[in-house]
């Protein structure tokens, strides 16, 4: 079992060499990360709405992208990784994200 650390290197790495996966590797892997990042949602909060409407967007572009360019399916490896690694270190600081008088 990969640890996430080990999963965000695998999607960067995968990114980088995009053009070496096949479709079903780069669908497998979109998968896998929406996935995770679901299941890394922050708690019941006014701002979980918000995460998984980012969420929901991101898994749209990122199937969109799977069939589409190299150049696309990099972009959505990449942001997918990126939103696993910050809400990974939020999670392991135990930080809790207020909103700003602006979100209010």
């Amino acid at each position: 079992m990969s640890t996430l650390p080990d999963f965000i290197a695998e999607l960067v790495r995968a990114a980088n060499e995009v053009e070496k996966l096949s479709l079903s590797e780069r669908i497998r892997l979109i998968d896998r990360g929406i996935t995770t990042i679901r299941r890394l949602r922050p708690p019941r909060t006014d701002k979980e709405a918000r995460w998984m409407d980012d969420v929901d967007r991101l898994e749209t572009r990122s199937i969109q992208a799977a069939t589409s360019c190299d150049d696309d399916t990099r972009d959505r490896l990449i942001e997918i990784a990126a939103m696993m690694r910050d809400r990974h270190i939020v999670m392991d600081m135990g930080t809790e994200i207020q909103p700003s008088e602006e979100d209010t």
